[in-house]
C-alpha cells in the first residue's frame, strides 16, 4: 500500500522540521535565552509593574519574580529561561 503523495510530502517536511527545531535547541548560538540551565544572578530591584530586575555577568535582566520573601539589592538569586520567559526565584 502506497500513500498519497501530498501525504508522504507533509510527512518528510514534518521530520525536516523537527531536525531543524532539535538542532536549534541544541546550538547555543541560536537559542533564546543568553544562558543555558539555571546560573546566579543578583537581584536588582521590583518594578512598579510587579517585574523584577537581576544582574547576571554584567547585563539586567527583566524576570518574573518567583520568591515568597522580600529580599534586599544585592541579594543572590536563581535565574532561568522558561516558556519565553526569564524566571528569578529564592
Amino acid at each position: 500500500m502506497s500513500l498519497d503523495p501530498q501525504v508522504a510530502y507533509l510527512m518528510k517536511l514534518a521530520a525536516a522540521n523537527q531536525e531543524v527545531a532539535q538542532e536549534k535547541r541544541q546550538n547555543s548560538e541560536v537559542a533564546l535565552s543568553d544562558f543555558e540551565g539555571v546560573v546566579l544572578a543578583v537581584w536588582s530591584t521590583l518594578n512598579k509593574d510587579g517585574s523584577g530586575t537581576v544582574e547576571y555577568k554584567g547585563k539586567d535582566y527583566r524576570t518574573v519574580p518567583m520568591g515568597t520573601k522580600s529580599i534586599p539589592a544585592g541579594s543572590k538569586v536563581s535565574l532561568e529561561f522558561r516558556k519565553g520567559h526569564y524566571i528569578s526565584y529564592w
